[in-house]
């Protein structure tokens, strides 16, 4: 049987065969940009992505590859009451980075879902509905630092009327209760299937789902800190990303702390798709 050094190296190698001009662009940026990317979320093994354009469900590379884009660790109950409660206590306010989460795991984000009202809320990337948008929320006590003058909220950007047509649009259009719905019924679709193939050719494995966000994780007890997370194989997670990019999903290249992130166009069939690439990953591992 090959090792999963072997594994990894042979998949690489189908994955460069499949993106020469991807390599041949980095290569070139590479001459003038740091580490040849323009953001250190496309750097990765063997070589980054350059993407082209997208439709729907699907992005294609400029090697006109077909893709389908697709760790969580979920607070203990009481954990962030108890955060809240600590920092109040001491003086201080609660700021919660929704940036991740707002709007992609429940209509009302982190802040809905425990029923944990922060001081200070930063929301953006599904907010702009593909468009680069921000925003900030807060109690009626710490917004009144703007509304009264004490505090200059001021920007070039602020208030884009192209970006807030596009928010809007999201808000009332597209992230729909229906959309929720069907959010929920495929994610957990593909967590139960994820977890259920890992599972049958003996890796252990679990995973949660909240709205557009499935995470599964290549371990058999949940993580409840990033030290456990710190323990979950990365060669596993990596050899993961390079069968899912070969099979047709673009996982996030860090795909260790992240598996999956669907979107309003995506549905079963999708799902599929990203299962047949798992279950081939755990015929190897």
């Amino acid at each position: 049987m090959k090792s999963l050094d072997q594994i990894i190296e042979a998949e690489e190698q189908v994955f460069l065969d499949r993106v020469p001009k991807s390599v041949g662009l980095h290569q070139q940026a590479s001459r003038s940009i740091p580490g040849g990317v323009p953001s250190s979320w496309a750097s990765s093994r063997p070589t980054p992505v350059w993407v082209s354009h997208g439709k729907g469900a699907y992005v294609w590379d400029v090697d006109d590859n077909r893709l389908m884009g697709a760790g969580i660790i979920v607070p203990a109950p009481g954990y962030l009451a108890a955060v809240k409660k600590l920092v109040h206590q001491h003086g201080a306010l609660l700021a919660f980075d929704e940036v991740k989460t707002g709007l992609v795991v429940h209509p009302g984000g982190v802040t809905a879902m425990y029923g944990v009202v922060p001081d200070i809320v930063c929301l953006a990337k599904a907010l702009g509905g593909g468009l680069p948008c921000g925003a900030i929320g807060g109690t009626n006590e710490v917004m009144s630092a703007i509304t009264d003058g004490r505090y200059n909220q001021v920007g070039t950007f602020n208030g884009n009327p192209l970006t807030m047509s596009a928010t809007r649009a999201v808000l009332t259009e597209v992230l729909t209760d229906d959309a929720y719905a069907r959010a929920n019924e495929v994610g957990a679709y593909v967590l139960k299937n994820a977890v259920d193939i890992l599972q049958s050719h003996g890796q252990g494995a679990h995973g949660y789902q909240f709205g557009f966000k499935v995470s599964v994780v290549f371990c058999a007890e949940p993580a409840i800190n990033y030290r456990d997370f710190l323990e979950v194989s990365t060669g596993a997670m990596h050899l993961n990303y390079l069968m899912q990019f070969n099979g047709g999903v673009f996982l996030a290249p860090w795909g260790k702390s992240e598996s999956l992130t669907m979107s309003v166009a995506h549905d079963r069939s999708h799902g599929d798709v990203f299962l047949q690439n798992l279950s081939r990953l755990g015929g190897v591992i």
